[in-house]
Formats: structure tokens, C-alpha cells, sequence
């Protein structure tokens, strides 16, 4: 293929290395008289989770600016070079700004879309840019638990990702916003992570759902 979804977000751990255990971990959380319970119980059968509760709230500090914060790649991928060789990657995209967080009382002062209007506005003066960098996983790190942090420390700088402006032409006719991580270029291999297979089934359903967008054959094979 010759397009891909490069898929981040601010958290840099998944909550469970498997969709069943994310889809159990919802269903805990459904509120009600009982959710404590409920919740106490997953955190016994899953047990790393409490491990990784500091880096989800970290991950949910409110950005003065979709411009001032570092989004994450949660799955492992296959980079292949020309002559075979290969590695395992995880994403990085570290903002050019410089990182900027807001309080939570700052925050509560804000309009509910601020991000929006403040993204619009910092585009009118350039372009948005974030170094795109990856993680190569080394001899222990997990290339199948979105969950489990990486040990490596060999980061390498790729490129750069410049956002110049807001997309208008998309979403007309059979050109979808799909954000599916399994849809990779040549020389990019998506990993046996579980979870990472499961997203492009959940995504089409969506794209279905909300489009009426069957994506049929161009549906990365999970």
C-alpha cells in the first residue's frame, strides 16, 4: 500500500493487552451501587493495570494546545529495510512547541471546543509540526502487549509530521476517515498484538455505522 493511518494518542500504555480484557474493564465501570466492586475485582485478575494507572492519569493532563503535547503509538510495528533486515517501532510524535499544560482550575475556565479555536488560530500564523519519532524495541520488550512498557532507550528521529491546515475534502464519496493502524505502507508490518488486530474490525463497523461505508476489501485483514 502506498497510505497509512498513523493512529497516537497522549497516553503512551493501552489499559489490557487483550480486547476481551478492555471490553470486561468497561463493563466494570458501567456506574452503579456496585461499580467499586466491580472495579476491585479487575484490578485483582488484572493486576499490572495498577501499574499503569500513572501513566493513564498522566496521559489525561489537559494540553493548553493540541500543539503542546506528545501523542503516542500504542502497538509495535515491523519496519523492513531494503535489504530484509528488520525492526520492531513504536511511534512518538513530540511537538515543536514547546509542551504546555494547563491546570485543572485554568481548564474549568475554558469553552468546551478551546482546543478547536485554538488549533484554528495557531494555523493562520503556520503550520503545525511534531518530530516523528520512533522507539526501537529491544531483546524484552513486548512486540504483542500494548499494555507492557518498553525498557529501550534507542529512539531515532524519522521525520517530521507538518499539519498545515484543516481537512474539508474528506469524507465525500468512498474517501473515509478510518484512523485503522493495521492500514500500513510497503515495508511497514503491523505486529500479532491482539488488540492492534482487533481495531480495524472495530473501526469498519464504525465507518459503517456512521457513513453507511462498507469498506469490504480495502479492510485490512485483522
Amino acid at each position: 500500500g502506498s497510505t497509512t493511518d498513523v493512529s497516537t494518542q497522549t497516553a503512551r500504555l493501552f489499559v489490557s493487552s487483550t480486547p476481551d480484557g478492555f471490553v470486561d474493564l468497561l463493563k466494570a465501570m458501567r456506574p452503579g451501587l456496585t461499580t467499586p466492586l466491580r472495579m476491585a475485582k479487575y484490578f485483582l485478575t488484572h493486576p499490572r493495570l495498577l501499574g499503569a494507572l500513572p501513566v493513564v492519569r498522566d496521559a489525561n493532563k489537559i494540553p493548553a494546545s493540541y500543539a503542546t503535547t506528545e501523542y503516542h503509538g500504542l502497538h509495535a510495528f515491523r519496519w523492513v529495510a531494503a535489504d530484509g533486515s528488520a525492526r520492531f517501532v513504536r511511534y512518538h510524535l513530540v511537538p515543536a512547541a514547546a509542551q504546555n499544560y494547563l491546570s485543572a482550575s485554568a481548564a474549568h475556565g475554558e469553552a468546551a471546543d478551546f482546543l478547536t479555536d485554538e488549533l484554528n488560530a495557531r494555523l493562520e500564523s503556520g503550520p503545525v509540526r511534531f518530530e516523528y519519532r520512533v522507539q526501537i524495541g529491544g531483546p524484552t520488550d513486548s512486540t504483542v502487549d500494548p499494555s507492557a512498557a518498553w525498557q529501550s532507550t534507542q529512539i531515532a528521529t524519522v521525520g517530521t509530521i507538518e499539519i498545515t491546515g484543516l481537512e474539508t475534502e474528506r469524507e465525500h464519496g468512498g474517501d473515509i476517515v478510518v484512523f485503522d493502524p493495521m492500514r500500513v505502507t510497503d515495508g511497514i508490518e503491523p505486529s500479532d498484538d491482539p488488540v492492534l488486530h482487533f481495531r480495524t474490525l472495530a473501526y469498519s463497523a464504525s465507518v459503517k455505522l456512521r457513513t453507511g461505508v462498507d469498506r469490504g476489501a480495502e479492510a485490512p485483514s485483522a
